[in-house]
């Protein structure tokens, strides 16, 4: 399967996020393949390293303005694109599902793409948040509030499961399978 990480790409995150991701990026690697923005750093570089050590498939997608960080690398595959939007549609159509770990305003954005896509019958892969310390709880939040305030469907509210730890996205990722 190919997983579609959406996370952090900065070094100077705290480091409680940076060592629970790596654990479960560890064994998420070992048997999936990688699409994702093409950087070494933070939970990012975490990704591409542990994909890389398990010799699985890598896929590195990045708007031109990142182009130096995709060069660092040793990809698979390497996809420059003009715009932002189009290097997160083409990681959404290579992969199989979509996880996001802890990260800042490129991971929502690849979040409420995804979702959005799935409300406009684009895709159909699945989305799971890993909730990395409760990372994501504020998002969480107001999710659920504009969901009661009926500004965003059930369904919509739906497309999208969460992980709270490592045993439940491995639940997750094993369900997709089947």
């Amino acid at each position: 399967m190919i997983l579609c990480i959406a996370c952090s790409a900065e070094d100077g995150i705290p480091k409680k996020y940076l060592n629970d991701c790596k654990s479960v990026l560890n064994e998420l690697m070992c048997e999936n393949d990688l699409v994702f923005g093409g950087s070494n750093r933070g939970i990012m570089g975490v990704a591409y390293r542990a994909a890389k050590k398990n010799q699985r498939k890598v896929i590195g997608v990045c708007p031109k303005y990142y182009k130096g960080s995709l060069s660092e690398l040793e990809c698979d595959q390497e996809i420059l694109t003009e715009k932002v939007l189009e290097s997160t549609e083409i990681m959404i159509r290579k992969c199989d599902a979509i996880i996001l770990m802890p990260g800042g305003l490129g991971t929502l954005y690849e979040f409420f793409l995804a979702i959005q896509g799935i409300i406009c019958k684009e895709h159909t892969k699945p989305i799971v948040i890993y909730n990395s310390c409760g990372f994501f709880d504020d998002i969480l939040d107001y999710l659920i509030k504009i969901k009661d305030k009926k500004f965003i469907t059930e369904e919509t509210f739906s497309s999208f499961s969460v992980a709270n730890n490592s045993t439940e996205l491995k639940k997750f990722i094993s369900a997709i399978y089947q």
